[in-house]
């Protein structure tokens, strides 16, 4: 849009130039257009004025206004470039090389240079500053502090955690999201039951393998239990959330207390889905080593912390895993039995593994070891989670008792060996059998008892008797021994 000068308006209002060179404003100053003023709409207006004496000394107070900061701007300028003219320094100073006045508004952007950068850098220079770039970042890619460059959904792990995964593994840091309809939906004609074990194995199943890291730990999940939260009809060994539910998945690490005794527990929770590490490796970032866990109590020493926000990988192909029912310590509720334990197929094979409750003697660490009470009392509680003792269970009892060394060398004396277990406890009291053997004895008595001349009994409505002797199974003739197991896979890891 073109703006009238001044000297456009019609000869009546026309400003006297002399007017102006006497008021000591320059000539040029009233070609400027009146789009640089701001007050100036009352100047194409004269026919509007009193007179013409007082328009143009409304005329004259604007441009005096004008004209006052026009003039102090290019002072500012002018004092600038005589200070540099007369700055000794002037010539050899880099930033006088490209700069610009300050307080000029004839460049948009500011061309301020170093000295240095006016010159090339040499190819010397140039292969120097590669060669030192590559070293440290090869320090930082070693130490895990490194990221991997955008490549899609995969993500960079830790180089002391991707030493102990076999061949090449990606991960990607995309959030895992619980999915309502994979419950609520349809999913055939099954069940709420089977869909919510459906769902359970799905996202138990895809943590297998995954790292949790914050800003200075990192852990490497290889097996761990799942619970469902939301219906203790369908799982009555899962504790009740106290949280609201969240749909996207979240590491955690919790402070738990069980009588005298505290600890910690890793768990990653998608929806009313809760995932509890029950083995694997943790360490500091940056660090190359790190410690392994058996168990879902962490150790005291560990350095994952409570009050840390962590983020979660996963593989971004699904690890093979292999599936069990779950560690518990108690196996008298009606769920107990749900497979819903998830471990790695590839640290299975290296045999790193925590010891099962339930299959004590099937642990590789057992393998070609001296039947014990601990023994018994895993198959006992066994027979208890899957609620069934069979005829063949009883011959399995039977033939673990006659192992048990202590049992094996009192019935070496016997003339008469005992042909149930009842019979082998009348022997055993007649000599000084310790007591823990004589309670998992009397336990597989009863069952021997009940199941008769049966092929098969159910243990569904077991009475609160049984099921506090069961309790007392794994805590005083177990629990100890699993542990002990647990300590002898870390330590062989220590060779």
């Amino acid at each position: 849009m073109n703006q009238p000068l001044i000297s456009d308006v019609s000869a009546a209002s026309t400003v006297d130039t002399k007017l102006v060179e006497m008021s000591g404003l320059a000539s040029w100053l009233v070609k400027l257009p009146l789009m640089l003023w701001s007050d100036m709409k009352m100047v194409t207006k004269h026919g509007k004025s009193q007179n013409f004496h007082d328009w143009f000394d409304e005329v004259f107070n604007t441009l005096d206004i004008i004209a006052s900061t026009l003039l102090y701007q290019c002072s500012l300028e002018g004092y600038w470039l005589k200070a540099q003219r007369e700055s000794p320094e002037s010539c050899d100073s880099p930033d006088s090389i490209a700069s610009t006045p300050p307080g000029s508004v004839s460049l948009d952007v500011n061309n301020k240079r170093k000295y240095h950068e006016n010159f090339e850098t040499p190819e010397r220079v140039k292969r120097h500053i590669l060669d030192l770039k590559s070293s440290l970042k090869l320090k930082e890619i070693e130490s895990g502090t490194a990221k991997l460059r955008s490549r899609g959904s995969l993500s960079h792990i830790p180089t002391a955690l991707n030493k102990l995964l076999s061949g090449e593994i990606g991960y990607c840091s995309e959030a895992v999201t619980f999915e309502e309809e994979d419950v609520y939906g349809t999913i055939g004609n099954a069940q709420l039951e089977h869909r919510v074990d459906a769902v359970t194995k799905k996202y138990g199943s895809k943590f297998v393998l995954a790292i949790v890291q914050s800003q200075s730990t990192r852990a490497l999940i290889t097996h761990l239990d799942a619970f469902y939260q939301r219906d203790s009809s369908i799982d009555d060994c899962a504790l009740p959330s106290n949280t609201a539910t969240e749909l996207e998945a979240k590491a955690l690490v919790l402070q738990k207390t069980e009588g005298l005794y505290s600890f910690k527990e890793l768990v990653i929770q998608c929806g009313p889905i809760q995932l509890l590490a029950i083995g694997g490796f943790y360490g500091q970032i940056g660090a190359k080593n790190k410690t392994a866990f058996l168990g879902s109590a962490l150790p005291k020493q560990c350095q994952l912390s409570t009050d840390e926000t962590y983020s979660i990988l996963i593989p971004f192909f699904q690890a093979t895993y292999t599936r069990t029912i779950r560690h518990l310590r108690s196996y008298t509720k009606a769920n107990a039995s749900r497979c819903w334990s998830f471990g790695s197929e590839e640290f299975e094979k290296k045999e790193f593994m925590p010891c099962h409750p339930l299959f004590y003697d099937s642990h590789p660490k057992r393998v070609n070891c001296k039947r014990n009470t601990a023994s018994v009392a895993s198959l006992l509680l066994h027979s208890v989670a899957v609620c069934k003792f069979s005829r063949q269970d009883h011959t399995k009892l039977k033939k673990i008792f006659a192992k048990i060394p202590e049992v094996l060398a009192i019935l070496e004396k016997c003339t008469d060996i005992p042909q149930t277990l009842m019979e082998l406890r009348e022997v055993l009291e007649t000599h000084d059998t310790k007591s823990s053997l004589l309670a998992v004895l009397d336990f597989s008595v009863i069952l021997e008892r009940q199941l008769a001349n049966k092929e098969e009994i159910e243990l569904i409505f077991m009475s609160k008797e049984l099921s506090e002797k069961a309790l007392t199974l794994y805590k005083s003739y177990l629990a100890h021994s699993v542990k002990e197991v647990n300590k002898k896979v870390i330590k062989s890891l220590e060779k």
